[in-house]
């Protein structure tokens, strides 16, 4: 039987996953507001390891409280939280798969919406980012993912009905804007001043990790394509060992008369032109929910992997259902946008009713099951 580059193993440099799609990062309203995590989480996470995915991509974990882009975040601020997040590990790996955390800050309040950070203030900002990744690599963790996009769930609204109207919440895609970052001093004006305060992220968890713990950066497209680009040759020259590209693209966007299974778009051409310019994988996030198609983007040399969120929150065994030789999955994902609009006040699960037969009493079932475990 020929090889299925789908269940090929993809191998870092420090880390091989044992096939080529990823959960990818999800917001879920799983943990406490204090900070801590849940049981629930542990549960969430579980659906997806024994779903089949070789590696999951946590929801951001923020490095401090005062970071936290959504109320029930669970942080990695302090070695008391390593206990949770080890048992997140253990229960992650019994299913032969590996866990990798987004480690970032958010919020307006630190950037340059209200005041420049002092220089002593981002040196203490870069420390936590590398404390932050010596917690994971101690909690038994496989890896650490820097986020550097500028999204996060209280822009999810501006996504849906406004494009890309709202300033970046996320503290690194504050710096690395040309709009935003207003600075005059070696961490403001070029795209290399700009991308210092990251490479000093970088810089600090390599210290403290070493150079055998697997570190990637999650970045959006920059003011250009040709900057991204640049940015990424300095992250691998830094020791970044993958770049996640991509972005969620609501359906709505898409422009597309028929429902497509797979969201096609610019997102796989940048994460090409990125692969094409460096010597480390590169993951692709961005609509992928057929094998035809993941074979098609890995094989023609998009991307190394794809990362999947909204496909996997309605079928958390996709990877199964490609190993049994089916294409796509019986009750695919419409890209409604529900599971989305949700999570802002409800459990994060699929919402579209059309999935349960029109079943009230089944939807609710299956979205609180990880807070009951059933």
């Amino acid at each position: 039987m020929e090889k299925d580059i789908i269940f090929e193993p993809l191998a870092f440099r420090n880390l091989t996953i044992k096939n080529r799609i990823f959960r990818s990062n999800t917001y879920g309203n799983f943990d406490n507001p204090d900070g801590s995590g849940t049981p629930a989480r542990i549960r969430w996470e579980k659906k997806f390891a024994s779903g089949g995915v070789g590696a999951i991509l946590s929801a951001v974990a923020p490095i401090h409280s005062q970071g936290r882009m959504a109320p029930q975040s669970a942080t990695i601020e302090s070695d008391e939280q390593i206990s949770f997040w080890r048992e997140v590990a253990e229960t992650v790996h019994a299913y032969d798969c590996k866990y990798i955390l987004q480690i970032s800050y958010g919020g307006s309040h630190l950037g340059s919406f209200c005041q420049t950070m002092t220089l002593e203030l981002i040196r203490k900002t870069v420390q936590m980012y590398a404390d932050a990744a010596r917690r994971a690599r101690e909690a038994g963790l496989d890896g650490v993912e820097v986020d550097a996009t500028a999204g996060g769930t209280g822009r999810l609204l501006y996504d849906l009905e406004q494009g890309e109207t709202q300033p970046p919440v996320n503290l690194i895609a504050q710096f690395l804007s040309a709009k935003v970052n207003q600075r005059q001093d070696e961490y403001g004006g070029s795209l290399a001043g700009r991308s210092q305060f990251l490479l000093d992220a970088i810089a600090a968890i390599r210290q403290e990790v070493g150079d055998d713990f697997h570190v990637q950066v999650k970045l959006g497209v920059l003011d250009t394509l040709e900057n991204c680009i640049q940015l990424c040759q300095w992250l691998e020259a830094a020791g970044v060992d993958a770049i996640h590209i991509g972005s969620k693209i609501p359906y709505i966007q898409t422009g597309n008369e028929d429902f497509p299974l797979d969201i096609k778009g610019n997102h796989i051409d940048n994460a090409q032109a990125i692969k094409r310019s460096v010597h480390i994988p590169v993951l692709c996030t961005g609509g992928f929910q057929t094998a035809t198609y993941i074979r098609h983007v890995i094989n023609e040399g998009f991307c190394d992997a794809v990362t999947l969120a909204r496909a996997l929150i309605a079928n958390s065994d996709l990877v199964h259902i490609f190993i049994r030789g089916q294409d796509s999955p019986d009750q695919p994902c419409t890209y409604c946008e529900k599971c989305r609009l949700n999570l802002v006040e409800n459990p994060l699960g699929c919402y579209d009713l059309s999935r349960y037969d029109g079943d009230y009493g089944k939807m609710s079932r299956e979205i609180m099951s990880v807070y009951l475990g059933t």
